[in-house]
């Protein structure tokens, strides 16, 4: 015979000792053997199985040699009948232990930690190539098996069927917990994200973005609307009521998913919407400038900090908020002019005694809403006919603070504007140095008189 021939006797041959040694040692003894004794026994039989391909990569290690030319070696062989004839059999069975222990874990039970992790990386094992060896470890004495582990043979008999597991698992929980209240519903799904990260950080941290984008998809994307619009529970409820912890829990939540924040923000500017207007239909607010405009910084500075701390300052939820500050003031016509006289009081009284920092935030604030305000004309020409009267009559709190709230409306809307407040600032000042002047200067007569000896 040729020495290929031969060669391909002896790797007939030692094909059928795997074969019957997995069949008559290794596959009744799993069949079985259930839940943890069923891990133990594979455990148990695989580290057998590497020894065993360790000798008799020895044994053979002619054969291995030839067999190079065909890209393949005794051990990479061993491996191949270990998942065509033992996992193709048992491997079904492995992952649905697998899946019960994590559904154990999910209801809180306690299970083999450590026998699941091992089964869990058989898995990517199985799916290496030619590039295998066994090993054996210095310390522990045991052999090891060392591959570039594959992920196909993974993704298509553990991960695929993990991932409907955790699809059909949290669509149950999610239907469950929306019996309860919107804080009780939150509360439940990020512990159980939590769990889960931590679950897949312990078993099979390669699959743990796919995981938990699965969770996420049932128990925050499909829900999310239902959550945030109940009426009882929801949105509305948790900014009306100031619910600081809820409204945080559940800004967490969907943060997981940015799409399920547009819920959010359309329940916040519902708020804003409806609580703006009701300033401007109680009669005691709306005929008061000064109580309507303090009413609505208020309400301004609230939900900032709502926005800013609770909501991370969210990009769409302050676009949202500002919107609808200037929805409702756009609706109420005087709002433009009661922020005018809103700014007359501060600058005549209301800052008067007020430290520098006291000062730049109440024009910050003054700023903030008039930024949301759309009839800006209105505002300037209430505002102009208010400035000229506090400097003719020299009732403003200071120079500083006129000039600071110009500056800061000019880089608002520009030059052009303000250019023309400045400029009348300007004029009246010169207009009253020169009035000063008039009247302090002596008149020819008085000067006379002062130059005329004492005696006469």
């Amino acid at each position: 015979k040729s020495q290929m021939g031969f060669d391909d006797e002896l790797l007939i041959f030692y094909n059928q000792e795997l074969t019957n040694y997995l069949e008559t040692h290794v596959l009744e003894i799993l069949n079985k053997s259930e839940q943890e004794t069923f891990l133990e026994e594979l455990i148990r039989n695989w580290n057998n199985y590497l020894l065993f391909l360790h000798w008799m990569q020895k044994a053979f290690s002619h054969l291995n040699r030839s067999l190079e030319t065909r890209r393949i070696t005794v051990v990479s062989e061993g491996f191949r009948i270990l998942n065509e004839f033992l996992f193709n059999q048992v491997g079904p069975k492995l992952t649905k232990t697998l899946l019960h222990y994590f559904n154990k874990e999910r209801a809180k039970d306690i299970s083999p930690e450590e026998k699941i992790s091992i089964c869990v990386s058989y898995f990517m094992k199985l799916g290496a190539g030619r590039d295998i060896n066994i090993v054996k470890d210095k310390e522990s004495g045991k052999y090891q098996y060392v591959a570039k582990e594959n992920l196909e043979y993974y993704e298509k008999h553990f991960e695929a069927p993990l991932l409907e597991d955790v699809r059909q698992y949290y669509k149950s929980k999610s239907n469950q917990w929306l019996s309860l209240s919107v804080p009780e519903y939150v509360n439940y799904a990020l512990d159980s994200l939590k769990d889960e990260e931590n679950r897949a950080d312990k078993y099979y941290r390669v699959s743990k973005h796919k995981i938990i984008e699965m969770q996420v998809a049932q128990i925050v994307t499909d829900p999310a609307q239902k959550l945030a619009y109940n009426e009882q529970t929801g949105i509305f409820d948790m900014v009306s009521k100031n619910k600081i912890e809820e409204l945080r829990n559940i800004f967490l939540l969907y943060s997981r998913n940015v799409e399920t924040i547009g819920f959010i923000a359309n329940q916040v500017s519902l708020y804003i919407n409806v609580k703006g207007k009701s300033f401007a239909n109680d009669p005691k607010i709306s005929k008061d400038p000064i109580q309507y405009a303090t009413k609505v910084l208020e309400f301004k500075r609230d939900m900032n900090k709502i926005v800013d701390e609770i909501f991370e300052a969210n990009m769409l939820l302050q676009k949202a908020k500002d919107q609808q500050f200037g929805d409702f003031m756009q609706q109420y016509e005087r709002s433009a002019g009661y922020l005018a006289v809103y700014c007359d009081m501060e600058l005549v009284k209301g800052m008067v005694g007020n430290k520098e920092k006291e000062v730049e935030e109440k024009i910050e604030a003054i700023m903030d809403l008039f930024k949301c305000i759309r009839a800006r004309d209105i505002f300037l020409k209430q505002y102009t006919k208010l400035l000229a009267k506090r400097l003719l009559q020299g009732k403003s709190v200071s120079e500083d603070c006129e000039r600071n709230l110009l500056a800061k409306l000019q880089m608002e809307i520009g030059v052009g504007e303000v250019g023309k407040l400045q400029k009348m600032m300007e004029d009246i000042n010169i207009s009253k140095d020169e009035s000063c002047l008039l009247y302090t200067s002596p008149s020819p007569r008085d000067r006379q008189k002062s130059r005329m000896p004492s005696s006469a």
